[in-house]
């Protein structure tokens, strides 16, 4: 809950990112990929912040960027071809839970950006 107050205060983009990193590493980590788990994942990290997204970018970095994430974040040891086709499994299912949710969905494949595989929130304001 410390880290969702934290990071509410730097603006909902970081929010979301850490939720994105959250979805990402539990589905894939734990290999339930599917709507219901990406509910239950979102239900538990906003806990009983009223939140909800105008519009979500997907960025899916190719698998090179990808290591690079991992690495700077300390977890080199999860870039294997498994984690990363269960990481990329698990951000499709979220996409698609937001989507079916009514929350429209833009993807950036092969992205550069420095995000890697994220998720980021555009307000419509």
């Amino acid at each position: 809950m410390h880290k969702i107050r934290r990071a509410r205060n730097l603006g909902h983009a970081i929010l979301d990112r850490s939720f994105c990193s959250t979805v990402a590493f539990k589905m894939a980590a734990t290999q339930r990929i599917d709507e219901a788990s990406f509910h239950e994942i979102q239900r538990a990290f906003y806990a009983s912040e009223h939140v909800a997204p105008d519009l979500v970018v997907m960025i899916m970095s190719t698998p090179h960027v990808s290591s690079i994430g991992l690495e700077k974040r300390g977890d080199a040891g999860l870039f294997t071809q498994a984690f990363l086709e269960a990481w990329w499994h698990g951000f499709r299912r979220a996409a698609r839970a937001l989507e079916l949710s009514g929350v429209p969905v833009r993807y950036v494949p092969n992205s550069k950006t420095p995000f890697y595989r994220s998720v980021v929130r555009e307000s419509k304001k």
